[in-house]
């Protein structure tokens, strides 16, 4: 090799290694002009794209180093990171991830990728397959983080599998460092309730459709509101947000004893967890017990294995008395659903169906695609069939992407469904997508992850909701929302009684029309509303306080 070609390739690596990824793409192409086969180069070239957010030119630099070598373990594995972090193309990624399994590359971080992609298309008994196999080779806490939520799309596991693994996962990150904070006895009847919220949704986001309504409503007489945000991301609804609390603190780049201190120091009586463990989660600062109460909400839908949470919010019909052991927090539960229907942005309902518009029935779907296995599409084709004269609709985001939407497809054709009463849109923004029920005239709960803020928008656009009544707490929202507003013939009690229900329904325009006129009502009339619920959760607030 040439020292004059040697001299530039250390130029550009220096040139990397200060960062200067804009200034390095120019030599890299000179370079491999010079050099069309080297392979070395063009993958820093695809490196190089995707450092300076190039995704198009990095995926194809990567697609021309697999024609000269396909079987470059970590470039599959690359392509498919480019494929899955841009495209969002689950299924194309998870072919290159493949490959580069076969091609002999066996990492915990492979396997990470290629559960994750499993988990995006519903694939749950794969994804927990792999997120195990990537912690058998790497024991890193974060892959038992990602198998505590897909434990609750398996069937197979139970109530106490999730309580196992949460302890299992807080056990794995435990710091006996800790000293917990203690707190003298305050009299409430003298002073304000301080309640404080920690999360990482305080933006455009179900968390905040919840709380904002929520924080509206509170007696401003008896509480003090302190919000503390564990994402630094911000949009007119954290604005919004601001405007009803007395304090609103970024706790992103706090160490979780410098958060706890925070917290302490604002003299919060009552803190609040809205994440359990999603993403921004910061249960580790509620493990200094920084409130002499702290309670979880809305964010996750089983224990969430650390001795320092008090309680958690559930109501009657999510959590059966015989599943509270398998709680380490004490179950509030509400008499009725747990949560409100006054969710913000809600627009008017359509009062004419959408059949007496299009001249047939359109069931839908427009939960998260993920929560749609192979058996759920499998039972909706039989639906389907069973109701000829119907079409479907889907919308989700996942189904933007090709793959996707193909393998989503298959299943409906496999089974005997002709694809043309098949639509799939892509999710756009939430006013967009809200309308949309403007054009389904019945919504289908998957199973066993059930919707819950979903199935609130479809009662509140007036579309009912076929449920199927599960065996655990995310299998029952639905179910607690229709026995709350005293609706129980949508509940299936199996999977055979959830497609005749179903399927007789969309024959029943008349049960329908029905529907569409009054199911709004009837959530504003129950303990659903703002208003009630407002009062019902501070009187929770005042229970389990002087508790």
């Amino acid at each position: 090799m040439k020292q004059a070609f040697i001299s530039k390739v250390n130029k550009v690596i220096e040139l990397q290694k200060a960062g200067k990824f804009i200034e390095a793409v120019e030599p890299l192409k000179e370079l491999i002009a010079e050099q069309p086969k080297h392979l070395e180069l063009i993958n820093s070239l695809a490196f190089t794209y995707e450092k300076i957010n190039q995704p198009a030119h990095a995926i194809k630099a990567y697609e021309k180093s697999l024609a000269i070598n396909p079987r470059q373990a970590n470039v599959c594995h690359n392509l498919g990171q480019a494929h899955f972090k841009y495209g969002n193309d689950y299924v194309l990624a998870l072919n290159y991830f493949k490959k580069s399994f076969q091609f002999g590359r066996k990492t915990a971080s492979l396997f990470n990728d290629m559960a994750f992609a499993y988990y995006n298309f519903g694939a749950y008994e794969e994804a927990i397959q792999y997120y195990e196999s990537a912690y058998k080779i790497d024991p890193q806490p974060m892959y038992l983080n990602h198998l505590v939520f897909n434990y609750h799309y398996d069937p197979s596991k139970t109530p106490a599998d999730f309580k196992k693994l949460a302890k299992k996962y807080h056990q794995s990150i435990e710091d006996k460092s800790i000293k917990k904070f203690t707190h003298p006895e305050r009299d409430i009847k003298k002073a304000k309730l301080r309640v404080g919220f920690v999360s990482g949704d305080l933006r455009k986001h179900p968390v905040s459709f919840h709380l904002l309504p929520l924080l509206r409503c509170f007696d401003k007489v008896k509480f003090e509101i302190y919000l503390y945000s564990s994402r630094h991301s911000e949009d007119d609804y954290t604005q919004q947000l601001k405007q009803q609390v007395q304090s609103f603190k970024e706790i992103e780049s706090l160490s979780d004893a410098e958060a706890a201190n925070l917290i302490k120091n604002d003299a919060i009586d009552v803190l609040f967890d809205l994440s359990g463990f999603t993403k921004y989660e910061r249960l580790n600062v509620f493990k200094y017990k920084p409130a002499p109460l702290q309670i979880h909400h809305i964010g996750y839908f089983a224990t969430l294995g650390i001795p320092e949470m008090d309680f958690i919010i559930a109501d009657k019909e999510v959590v059966k008395i015989e599943e509270e052991q398998h709680f380490l927090e004490k179950v509030y539960k509400f008499d009725n659903m747990y949560f409100h229907c006054d969710l913000p942005g809600i627009p008017e309902i359509n009062p004419e169906p959408a059949f007496k518009r299009n001249g047939y029935v359109t069931i839908g779907s427009f939960s998260t695609f993920r929560k749609c296995s192979k058996q759920v599409l499998e039972t909706w084709a039989e639906i389907l069939k069973l109701a000829p004269d119907a079409k479907f609709l889907i919308e989700s985001r996942t189904l933007a992407a090709l793959g996707c939407r193909d393998y989503a497809l298959n299943i409906f054709k496999e089974n005997g469904v002709d694809l043309q009463r098949i639509e799939i849109r892509n999710s756009v923004e939430r006013d967009k997508f809200l309308s949309s029920y403007h054009d389904i005239d019945i919504q289908l709960d998957p199973f066993p992850y059930g919707a819950g803020a979903t199935a609130v928008e479809s009662l509140m656009m007036g579309v009912p909701i076929v449920t199927k009544l599960g065996d655990r707490w995310i299998s029952r929202q639905a179910t607690s929302i229709l026995k709350t507003i005293g609706i129980e013939d949508l509940i299936a009690r199996d999977l055979k009684d959830y497609v005749k229900i179903a399927s007789r329904l969309a024959k029943n325009t008349d049960a329908i029309a029905e529907y569409r006129a009054s199911l709004r009502d009837k959530l504003l009339t129950s303990d659903m509303n703002i208003s009630t619920y407002t009062r019902n959760f501070e009187k929770a607030i005042f229970e389990m306080w002087k508790s």
